[in-house]
């Protein structure tokens, strides 16, 4: 599989910019633990995960924007940022009234 990666930038930006037109800069997530399937067990669909671990968006939250300040961000740091998005897409999946 191929992935264009503008593509799918272009594509977080504008759902992003849609949200920050709703709902401002900030947007709250009630949910910041979550269950994590660890990654040698994500892409092994022969057998069902045995572990989970606990993911906390509060830690990863905190350390995305430490590294963005820092400019230290690199590849690795998009699980955190798919954790985050993903936890905005679930509580957060169409547009409610402005507030």
């Amino acid at each position: 599989m191929e992935i264009n990666l503008v593509l799918l930038r272009n594509s977080i930006d504008s759902i992003l910019t849609m949200l920050t037109d709703n709902y401002g800069a900030i947007i709250e997530i009630d949910n910041t633990l979550y269950w994590n399937v660890p990654d040698d067990e994500l892409v092994n669909i022969e057998a069902k995960p045995s572990h989970l671990d606990l993911g906390d968006l509060d830690y990863e939250y905190e350390l995305i924007r430490s590294r963005f300040e820092s400019d230290f961000l690199i590849p690795v740091d998009l699980q955190d940022i798919s954790a985050l998005l993903r936890m905005i897409a679930i509580e957060h999946p169409a547009f409610s009234k402005k507030h």
